[in-house]
């Protein structure tokens, strides 16, 4: 840029290719930083519907290990019913046949409760390695859900700081551009999808886009503004 080529002075600044550069560049940052808090949040939002999801499944497993434990259970009793059944038509049968409470009669009286209860053993055994089961898979989702709130966490406390980045940037930005004796709508107002244009106060040009720094000059839509 020439040596005799006219600067704009606004305000308590003056306004320079720098300076301009530096005004968008400062609003292009705040805007890709809100971007940034947006992205955390919402991967936080995520990762909290997740620490629901898994609760409930938590909550299932562990539902279904006491009921197989509960099942087991009356599984087992219905086994000893039949268990006395048995050995109450066997007692039956074996005395109207005329046989004492000896001998083979008692064998087969032994044998059939040792079966009746190797059954319920048998029973209360699969049972419990079913409830096991679940009871496992309860523990995992616990594990998931802390995982994911910790991961929330992060979440959150990343977006918080990029909000504070994004918003000192944002500042920065309006400061400058009041330094300048800038008008610039929406400038207060920038976020993840808002990022305003520029308008040199007292040219009465809005600028439909942000402009850029070309060759030492301030070029956007209808904004011919050379400095």
């Amino acid at each position: 840029m020439s040596s005799n080529m006219p600067t704009a002075g606004f305000g308590t600044a003056t306004l320079t290719p720098q300076t301009a550069s530096d005004l968008i560049s400062n609003i292009s940052e705040a805007t890709q930083q809100f971007g940034q808090a947006k992205a955390a949040t919402d991967q936080a939002t995520g990762d909290t519907a997740e620490v629901g999801a898994y609760n409930t499944a938590g909550s299932i497993a562990g539902a279904n290990a006491r009921l197989a434990q509960v099942s087991g259970g009356i599984q087992q009793y219905q086994e000893g019913v039949q268990v006395q059944k048995t050995l109450g038509t066997q007692k039956a049968t074996q005395a109207s046949n005329g046989f004492g409470a000896s001998g083979s009669a008692l064998d087969i009286l032994r044998s059939s409760t040792q079966q009746g209860l190797l059954q319920q053993q048998t029973t209360g055994v699969n049972a419990d390695l079913q409830a096991g089961g679940f009871e496992q898979q309860g523990a995992a989702s616990a594990a998931e859900a802390t995982a994911a709130q910790t991961a929330a966490t992060s979440s959150t406390d990343t977006a918080a700081t990029d909000t504070a980045i994004a918003t000192t940037t944002k500042t920065n930005a309006a400061n400058e551009a009041s330094a300048l004796g800038l008008n610039i709508p929406g400038i207060s107002n920038i976020s993840a999808t808002s990022m305003p244009a520029i308008n040199p106060a007292g040219l009465g040009v809005q600028a439909k886009t942000a402009p850029q720094m070309i060759g030492g000059s301030l070029h956007g839509p209808n904004n011919p503004f050379i400095i």
